[in-house]
């Protein structure tokens, strides 16, 4: 969303996400002006501080719909907010 981020925690059990809690909040200004991928980026990081109380030393995977963020961790000539 252009105005938004929102998350959901969700555990795997018998093969079903089911969730266990939900979060969300608006964007300032500044953040509103950042790319897609940006946002996304942003999203996951302000989603793992949220959250975690609740990952914390334990195996998470974060899931994103956002494909151009699979390649961030194989860029050859990272910079920029996203790399930060």
């Amino acid at each position: 969303s252009g105005v938004a981020l929102g998350a959901a925690l969700t555990q795997k059990y018998q093969q079903i996400f089911h969730p266990i809690a939900y979060a969300s909040r608006m964007l300032n200004e500044a953040e509103r002006k950042y790319t897609t991928s940006e946002r996304e980026c942003l999203c996951l990081v302000w989603s793992a501080k949220h959250f975690r109380y609740y990952i914390q030393d334990r195996h998470t995977k974060f899931y994103t719909d956002h494909k151009p963020l699979a390649t961030l961790t194989r860029s050859k000539e990272p910079d920029g907010r996203l790399y930060r």
